[in-house]
């Protein structure tokens, strides 16, 4: 394993991102995680104390559904590794209790979740998300430019098979409506 700085955003006075190359089992995975600010020698210093549980983080999500904490082990990390080479496979088990068959879980009125190999998925390099904010959200929402007036008619005429919700969506739309325009979010 090993990790590689390729270059940091400043977020505020506490918080980084830092776009990192972690290199773990001949594949090299691309990801973005929060630091503290921090340059040079004391970054890489924390990365690398990271390391193991940001190694952890890009392979656990590799094997969506994995089940393996279960196992004995002193870290997450190891349980996982040991699953993975173990066959990535989940054991059996039953939704309400130990049961150690179908028969006796179906009798209890519990569901029944035979033992499943979880196949390995490709880890989505984190730097290629794009992520939007609320604020912008709220911003492109048609919703926003609306009259409180407005917005009652709009939910009148568009709610219609909701009547029993209806004042409690008004009476939502119109605190979020306030809360557009006391912090000036409004197009």
């Amino acid at each position: 394993m090993s990790i590689v700085i390729n270059g940091t955003r400043y977020i505020n006075e506490e918080i980084q991102l830092c776009y990192l190359t972690i290199s773990y089992d001949g594949t090299d995975y691309k990801y973005l995680a929060n630091t503290p600010v921090l340059e040079g020698s004391a970054l890489q210093a924390h990365c690398d104390s990271k390391e193991e549980q940001w190694t952890y983080s890009i392979v656990y999500q590799e094997y969506p559904g994995a089940r393996f904490k279960q196992l004995e082990g002193t870290s997450d990390f190891g349980k996982l590794l040991t699953w993975i080479t173990s066959g990535h496979t989940n054991a059996a088990y039953c939704s309400i209790a130990e049961h150690d068959t179908e028969e006796t879980c179906l009798a209890d009125g519990g569901t029944w979740t035979p033992e499943t190999v979880i196949e390995k998925v490709p880890f989505e390099d984190s730097w290629e998300l794009t992520k939007v904010t609320a604020v912008k959200d709220m911003k492109l929402n048609p919703l926003t430019s609306m009259t409180k007036l407005q917005l009652s008619n709009y939910i009148d005429n568009n709610w219609t098979d909701f009547t029993d919700s209806k004042a409690t969506f008004k009476k939502l739309v119109e605190l979020i409506y306030d809360m557009i325009r006391r912090n000036g979010w409004e197009k």
